[in-house]
């Protein structure tokens, strides 16, 4: 099975190869003077929209292709106050040092930060370097950081970085985590990046993690699972 996985893999990345070579081919073309001429890519809204979307998907590639096959891409998201930053903490034992996510982060932050161990650090060279959403590298020293990257994603509402994240980061992920808070399930601002991951990415397993849920318990002197 291991093998099937690499060869599927390795598949994809010529293929992605492939058509990175022809959209670098087609940018060339496109950045000359003439063809921006003849195109009106100065004045025509629609043109240049076509050529960023364009744009977009060859940094979009780029980075892909550019990620560490070894590093294992968990991405995290979920509205402000979700649990994101506190179950980092939890997960890490970062509760109380230098390296403590803050819980109070403004929701109106459009930052990713990928977390990883400083042997990964150079790995991630290419992935911030060509995203198109803005990326930081955060060093965190943990065995569960062994080869593994976790993507903290903000827990902004805006639907246009919404739908940027969706379409130019998550899809270098192998596995998204989706944070829901017990307290406010399912909130409005979920929709659209839900709607987003369901149709631009069904091909990348999603996982739902509820937090705070101990909130709930009727007896708080007994734990909230019956496992330790």
């Amino acid at each position: 099975m291991e093998g099937e996985h690499h060869h599927r893999e390795h598949g994809t990345d010529v293929q992605a190869s492939k058509i990175l070579a022809g959209l670098r081919e087609l940018s060339d073309l496109l950045d000359e003077p003439k063809t921006g001429e003849a195109l009106d890519l100065a004045k025509n809204a629609r043109t240049t929209e076509q050529y960023n979307i364009l744009r977009r998907l060859r940094q979009s590639l780029t980075q892909y292709l550019e990620r560490d096959g070894d590093l294992f891409y968990v991405g995290l998201v979920g509205h402000f106050s979700s649990g994101k930053s506190s179950t980092i903490n939890s997960i890490l034992n970062t509760w109380d040092t230098d390296r403590e996510r803050r819980t109070d982060l403004n929701p109106t932050d459009t930052t990713i930060t990928l977390i990883t161990s400083e042997e990964n650090s150079k790995s991630l060279l290419g992935v911030i370097r060509e995203g198109h959403v803005t990326i930081r590298h955060e060093s965190v020293e943990s065995p569960l950081l062994h080869k593994i990257a976790i993507a903290d994603t903000p827990g902004s509402g805006d639907t246009q970085f919404v739908e940027e994240v969706a379409r130019d980061f998550l899809p270098i992920c192998d596995v998204i985590l989706f944070f829901f808070s017990a307290t406010s399930p399912l909130d409005k601002t979920d929709l659209p990046l839900l709607t987003e991951i369901h149709r631009r990415l069904r091909f990348i397993p999603i996982r739902f993690i509820v937090t705070r849920a101990d909130e709930f318990r009727l007896d708080q002197s007994k734990p909230v699972s019956s496992t330790t």
